[in-house]
């Protein structure tokens, strides 16, 4: 085999070679390799899509509960459901279920005014039957909830429906009112003859658990007290009192008649008055006198004449007062202590010394301090005051002592 025949042999081995090998490689582990790449991609770019709708239905749910909250305990406010899935037990439940919904309906309207001869509770239509989404189960398709509806025909005033619909609104159940008609049929005059037409909706949820109540305990008389206080699903809460405020068929009460004021005081007249420096400058002590058991006191008043005054510290004769010649009283006081060379007596609630000789006025102008008394001995008859609020320095009104009459030899 010349050179030349060898070398073609050698790139006709190699073409073969690699034209085998690459043709192998590519249909045995390229092409393959790619299709299963291929396909992973594709499925990686799926479950990402499925991610995002799942992150953004997460989403839609957060949004949903955050305004309705109760939502999130659906299966806790569902009407009960039945137990057994078979047809007579379904049946039986729901007779039991209408009879104890219509029950609880006649309660809050009594509750709510209502009175029942006027009231009728009947099954009605549903308005929700068309609307109502799907659910896959185990069992295939089925109604994510059953409505159970029922008519009210009642009479009655706006305010008994409002306190109704506050009621139904705080009882702890899935059920809303989608029709509500008011009429005044007979044209009437009254307040509570208006004719009132509702539909009131609840709703059983598959699942729902097994001992559900309609409510928490039976209404009493105040069926707002009685039921449980819950989450509702209105976004904001409802003020069902504007109903009454808002009446179509009359005209709003007049606003009430402001109080009248008080009349005033009656007015008065006062008579002539003597001055009252004048009177008691008329009024001396003339005498201080004694027996040995017991010391008295005799007021001359120069103004009116007459007899003197018997002053005497004991009950029956220490109280005493001045009048001018009009029978104005000028001056009040009791008698507290008589001593040889003067008395003690006290009014408006201070303390005095009057020895014999003077006159009331000036001596009503200087009242006895505590350290006068104190030298006289006769602190005891200081008068208790009330406390007075301690200031923020600690200092209080009591602190604050009249510059008095000090006491002088006799």
């Amino acid at each position: 085999m010349t050179p030349r025949e060898k070398t073609l042999a050698w790139i006709l081995g190699a073409i073969m070679v690699f034209g085998v090998g690459g043709g192998g490689f590519y249909y045995g582990f390229y092409s393959p390799w790619s299709d299963m790449r291929a396909q992973i991609d594709t499925l990686e770019t799926e479950v990402g899509r499925l991610e995002e709708e799942v992150e953004n239905e997460g989403g839609k749910i957060t949004k949903v509960l955050e305004k309705h909250p109760r939502l999130k305990d659906w299966k806790k406010l569902s009407l009960p459901v039945a137990q057994k899935p078979d047809a007579d037990a379904q049946n039986a439940h729901l007779a039991s279920l209408r009879l104890d919904y219509s029950t609880l309906l006649r309660d809050l309207l009594n509750a709510s005014g209502f009175k029942p001869g006027n009231t009728i509770v009947t099954i009605g239509r549903s308005f929700t039957n068309q609307a109502i989404p799907k659910l896959e189960t185990k069992e295939g398709r089925k109604d994510a909830y059953k409505p159970v509806a029922f008519e009210i025909s009642t009479q009655g005033k706006l305010e008994d429906l409002g306190n109704f619909l506050e009621m139904l609104h705080r009882v702890p159940l899935l059920h809303h009112v989608p029709t509500l008609k008011v009429e005044n049929l007979k044209k009437s005059q009254s307040k509570s003859d208006l004719k009132m037409v509702l539909t009131v909706e609840g709703l059983m949820v598959p699942g729902a658990e097994k001992n559900n109540r309609l409510v928490p305990e039976k209404l009493s008389a105040d069926a707002k007290s009685s039921v449980t206080p819950q989450k509702v699903l209105a976004a904001q809460k409802r003020d069902y009192t504007i109903l009454a405020s808002a009446n179509p068929f009359f005209q709003p009460d007049p606003p009430p008649a402001p109080p009248e004021p008080p009349a005033p005081p009656p007015a008065v007249v006062r008579g002539p008055e003597e001055d009252r420096e004048e009177v008691l400058s008329g009024v001396k002590l003339t005498t201080i006198s004694g027996d040995g058991r017991r010391w008295e006191a005799y007021v001359y008043d120069q103004n009116r004449g007459g007899r003197e005054t018997k002053l005497r510290t004991s009950a029956a004769w220490s109280d005493f007062s001045i009048k001018d010649k009009y029978d104005n009283l000028v001056l009040k006081a009791k008698l507290l202590h008589i001593d040889p060379s003067y008395i003690v007596f006290q009014t408006d609630g201070e303390l005095y010394l009057m020895r014999c000789g003077e006159t009331f006025f000036p001596v009503v102008n200087t009242p006895l301090d505590l350290d006068a008394l104190k030298l006289l001995g006769l602190e005891k008859l200081v008068p208790a005051k009330p406390e007075t609020p301690t200031k923020k320095d600690g200092s209080s009104k009591g602190d604050q002592k009249k510059e008095g009459r000090k006491p002088t030899g006799n």
